[in-house]
């Protein structure tokens, strides 16, 4: 089963449900279709999504400035590097838990993408961006500097407070009709 989420003239947006009983615990994918390619943004359960969407239906935050919106990717990137280095970078800016001040602006992330929801001169940004995965190998820091060389967003797209509703609505239609198929 597949629902477009957002679709224009370059992506799609599509959740989809890989296995066929559906309920709020049922893995679902978001993938992001751009040039013949899928991406997993999301990979899941519904519940879990759900309640992202409830997040957002309170207000998109507004990126604060202590966070350039072009390097927000790369400094995720950047902390997940000195969380595995168990070092400190001065552009990593810390809240009072030791958490980087950006994560509160990555809506989900799967394992080779991160995506993001924020607003940023007046309009809200939905952006993907590209995670490195291999600090468990040897040549970790080898590989980190060629994916920090190469490094550049997959998508950011702007989008209008009534897109992004359609996009929630979508979501939580589709799971209350299954939770009350299943309640």
């Amino acid at each position: 089963m597949k629902i477009d989420l957002y679709d224009d003239l370059k992506y799609s947006i599509i959740l989809e449900v890989p296995h066929g009983i559906i309920d709020y615990y049922t893995d679902i994918n978001i993938k992001l279709y751009a040039d013949s390619e899928a991406l997993v943004l999301f990979d899941d359960n519904l519940l879990y999504l759900k309640n992202i969407v409830d997040y957002y239906k309170s207000g998109v935050p507004e990126l604060g400035g202590d966070i350039e919106e072009k390097k927000i990717g790369m400094l995720f990137n950047d902390y997940h590097k000195c969380i595995h280095e168990d070092k400190k970078d001065a552009n990593i800016i810390l809240n009072g838990k030791g958490e980087w001040i950006g994560e509160k602006y990555c809506c989900f992330n799967s394992i080779s993408y991160a995506s993001w929801l924020f607003k940023h001169n007046g309009m809200i940004v939905f952006k993907v961006t590209p995670l490195f995965t291999n600090f468990e190998k040897d040549d970790y820091k080898k590989r980190y500097t060629e994916f920090k060389r190469n490094y550049k967003d997959v998508i950011s797209l702007k989008l209008d407070a009534f897109t992004l509703k359609g996009i929630g609505d979508k979501v939580l239609k589709f799971y209350q009709d299954h939770y009350k198929s299943h309640s």
